[in-house]
């Protein structure tokens, strides 16, 4: 019997110290790209962060590494989750952690870029994907090609991945 997904304290825990590690990885590098799909989500966390703050430059340059190190924990929750439902909770760990910390998604995290966004859209529809194989119902499956659509919006690139994980 396969274990049943993480309850959302354990996965909260896995997003919560992702986060802290990103943002704790030095300041943001380079100014943010705000071109393309990407470039909505940073001009709204931008207008959402100018209400309360005034900012300049290196404002706008906290905010994107903010919005892209939050993107990338949750990726690595997203991750967590779906390696948790196949193979427990002590790989799922070490699966969350090891994408947020140990790929080219830690890099990204320090300066607005479409991939964080875009993987952890990716995430996402994995863990779909796997909550419906899981449970025998094309539902969730049917559901994993908005993430996926929304991938290739936010970073072109990833068409091949997301081909891929529709076949």
């Amino acid at each position: 019997a396969r274990p049943s997904g993480p309850g959302l304290g354990a996965t909260l825990v896995v997003v919560l110290v992702a986060l802290g590690l990103l943002l704790a990885n030095g300041r943001p590098v380079g100014t943010p790209d705000a071109s393309g799909a990407a470039g909505w989500l940073l001009r709204g966390a931008t207008a959402l962060a100018s209400l309360a703050l005034e900012l300049d430059a290196t404002g706008a340059a906290l905010v994107g590494k903010g919005l892209a190190a939050l993107l990338a924990a949750l990726a690595a929750g997203a991750l967590f989750g779906a390696v948790v439902r196949r193979h427990g909770a002590g790989e799922g760990r070490w699966a969350g952690l090891l994408l947020a910390l140990g790929t080219t998604l830690a890099a990204a995290a320090q300066a607005w870029s479409g991939e964080a966004a875009a993987t952890c859209a990716v995430a996402g529809a994995v863990l779909l994907l796997v909550r419906s194989e899981e449970e025998g119902e094309a539902g969730p499956a049917v559901v994993a090609g908005l993430p996926l659509g929304l991938a290739v919006a936010l970073q072109p690139s990833t068409v091949a991945l997301a081909l891929v994980l529709v076949g």
